[in-house]
């Protein structure tokens, strides 16, 4: 008798504990955020949030960092080494779902990833380039990067000094109603033109850089580097 009530005990214990372990399993299930929702009180929630790859790029280890955007917030992922994808679609333009967890790091709002299955392609790009729009927003995000952006060519001119010789080509990028401006230094676009045009929709891939003369941010590139 004196058996029976302690297996009956001991069942009893094992169900709580089963219980106890699902519940808490649920409480760990990701919730669902938009980028612009998450603030510092989610501070070591699970999250789940859908965005655009901005940009990627890895650290000198292989650690796998990815901005994540909706349009006009942003938020930074960050895959360990071992847990990076190695997905090539991951690239600009591609849409994702992340799951991880909220954490801040260099005093930033970041999402930590810990499985490489805990970041799925919901939508492939069509390029690997990025609008125009999303560094207007974001400027200081991609700073000193080297971007594929594309959009249409807008008041190209040439840039001459006071021999006449051509300092370099000037032009603005725009698409959805943003424009960002361009520089390309030693390319004289009146005597080759490159096939750019005004109103010609190109992909231009220069640096991101802050010019603090004219307060402004802008591509630069020590050539021409367009591509469809």
């Amino acid at each position: 008798m004196e058996g029976n009530r302690l297996l009956r005990l001991l069942a009893t214990v094992s169900l709580v504990g089963v219980v106890g372990l699902f519940a808490y399993s649920l409480a760990l299930e990701p919730v669902d955020r938009g980028i612009g929702e998450i603030g510092a009180e989610d501070v070591g929630s699970l999250v789940s949030v859908k965005g655009m790859v901005a940009t990627t790029w890895r650290t000198s280890r292989g650690d796998l960092n990815i901005i994540l955007t909706d349009g006009e917030d942003y938020i930074r992922v960050y895959v360990p080494e071992k847990r990076a994808p190695q997905d090539r679609r991951l690239i600009p333009g591609a849409v994702v779902s992340v799951k991880g967890e909220v954490q801040i790091y260099a005093g930033e709002l970041e999402i930590y990833v810990t499985s490489s299955a805990s970041i799925e392609i919901v939508r492939e790009s069509t390029s690997d380039s990025i609008p125009p729009g999303v560094l207007a927003e974001m400027p200081d995000v991609f700073a000193g990067e080297v971007l594929r952006v594309h959009g249409s060519v807008r008041n190209i001119r040439v840039l001459r000094d006071a021999d006449l010789q051509a300092i370099g080509t000037v032009f603005d990028l725009g698409s959805d109603g943003y424009e960002i401006s361009c520089i390309v230094f030693g390319w004289d676009w009146e005597v080759n033109p490159m096939g750019i045009a005004e109103s010609r929709t190109t992909v231009f891939e220069a640096t991101w850089e802050y010019y603090a003369r004219e307060a402004m941010w802008q591509l630069v590139s020590d050539g021409p580097s367009f591509g469809d």
